[in-house]
């Protein structure tokens, strides 16, 4: 959100708009294509990914302290940085 108000976001060209969904709200939407990027966590994703269930969205997952923020995206992805 602080890159949208400071305006880094457009100098890049880009525009994010964030919204609070809720975790499980926030895999759904994802794989409806509905929003690009969303903030899971594994006690929520990893009983859905051990049935089987999962659907489109991929996860990207890094517990490792002090990391704690990083954006990945797909290699097919226009955003490369």
């Amino acid at each position: 959100m602080i890159g949208e108000v400071l305006g880094y976001n457009a100098a890049e060209g880009i525009r994010a708009e964030f919204l609070m969904v809720g975790v499980s709200n926030a895999q759904v939407a994802v794989d409806k294509g509905d929003v690009d990027i969303a903030t899971g966590v594994p006690s929520f994703a990893l009983p859905i990914l051990a049935k089987g269930e999962w659907g489109k969205a991929t996860h990207f997952y890094q517990y490792t302290y002090p990391y704690k923020w990083d954006v990945a995206v797909r290699p097919d992805s226009t955003t490369k940085s």
